[in-house]
């Protein structure tokens, strides 16, 4: 604080730095699964893709288009939760704009939730809802009856995937435990042991931080 009692204004690039040298000293398996996250998350979005396209296939019983529809399922949500996992957590927690735990945690588990669980359904539904009825395997609801078969349709198919989003969750929130270390709210006292000790010491206390 300076005479004057105003807070002095810390310069972006200072802030970046500082936390970028914190990341620096954090164990090498930590800072891996920092930044390989967004990968496992949209590989995880992309395998619930897979699922949701291959049991709408079976409810619907669509056999034409197995190669065509499959790919889209398995490339996009991978991409789209890739890119929104960076854009809202990882980013903004590297850049200084994360301010509070909370806030990531919520970010990462909605992420988790939108990317790796509800896009995948949304973006299956309509395509095979739209191959079902070109090629007609299946009889589609009348107008007054859409909502209710569609959700009759859906709820099975979420249930089965439910281990997909149980896992994208998790993993999704983890960046909340780097969060503490990043911004000073933990503090390690290294052990004399080695390298595994000192790393499980880490973890200990950041947990019990949590």
């Amino acid at each position: 604080m300076s005479d004057t009692g105003q807070y002095q204004l810390v310069p972006r690039s200072s802030i970046m730095e500082m936390i970028a040298k914190k990341f620096e000293k954090l164990p090498e398996f930590d800072r891996k699964l920092f930044l390989y996250g967004p990968f496992y998350l949209g590989g995880n979005a992309g395998l619930a893709g897979l699922i949701a396209n291959s049991l709408y296939r079976r409810a619907l019983n669509v056999s034409q288009g197995q190669v065509t529809s499959s790919i889209p399922m398995a490339v996009i949500p991978f991409l789209t939760t890739v890119a929104l996992y960076n854009a809202t957590v990882s980013n903004p927690l590297l850049a200084g704009d994360l301010n509070c735990p909370t806030c990531v945690l919520i970010r990462g588990a909605l992420v988790g939730v939108v990317g790796g669980g509800v896009y995948p359904i949304l973006l299956a539904l309509p395509v095979n809802a739209g191959l079902a009825s070109r090629y007609k395997s299946s009889p589609m609801p009348e107008k007054g009856n859409i909502i209710v078969f569609w959700k009759n349709l859906t709820t099975p198919i979420v249930r089965k995937i439910n281990l997909c989003l149980q896992l994208c969750c998790w993993r999704a929130t983890r960046p909340r435990m780097l969060w503490l270390v990043l911004k000073g709210k933990t503090h390690f006292r290294r052990p004399a042991g080695g390298s595994e000790d000192c790393r499980k010491a880490e973890k200990s206390q950041i947990f019990s931080e949590l």
